[in-house]
């Protein structure tokens, strides 16, 4: 190989380190800066409005027996949701009225919190209706409600899965 050769290839080289070197620091750099962004995004209060207002995510699922009676049906389960621990849920539905009822259900913390809410006839969408202790400032929320029966034997279960927003002043 002549003198020009090997210059060339030596710059090629080096033209490669670079770049690979140029690579690293802009992968490093805008991980940094990803990284800044979610601390800062972590550091805001959840979700304030001008009002005052939180909304905060509302999402648990749950499941038990459920019991077909004269005149409606009533179900007690457990539970988990996300942010506020296990729960003990009870619910009921009047039957063999003129007009259909809406879906009621009290939902227990393990503190003895409590939350109560609606599910309007032929819908999937729950209203928070009130609550107790550390949610006697919910002044609604609105989300998804899917309820689920099945009968096994002479045992009829129920499965169910709320997931939207609760607001707390």
């Amino acid at each position: 190989m002549n003198l020009p050769q090997k210059q060339a290839l030596g710059g090629n080289r080096m033209l490669r380190k670079l770049t690979i070197a140029l690579i690293v620091l802009t992968v490093a750099v805008l991980s940094l800066t990803a990284t800044s962004a979610l601390i800062a995004a972590a550091a805001q209060p959840a979700a304030h409005n001008t009002c005052g207002l939180v909304a905060m995510p509302f999402i648990g699922s749950f499941s038990g027996q459920s019991t077909i009676r004269a005149g409606g049906t009533s179900d007690v389960g457990t539970g988990r949701f996300l942010f506020y621990g296990y729960s003990r849920v009870d619910g009921s539905q009047t039957t063999g009225t003129l007009y259909p009822q809406p879906y009621e259900m009290t939902i227990t913390f393990a503190k003895g919190d409590t939350i109560s809410l609606h599910v309007p006839p032929g819908s999937n969408i729950y209203q928070i209706d009130g609550g107790t202790g550390r949610f006697a400032r919910v002044i609604g929320g609105i989300g998804h409600f899917s309820l689920h029966r099945s009968v096994r034997g002479t045992q009829e279960t129920f499965t169910a899965h709320l997931d939207g927003t609760i607001v707390l002043v």
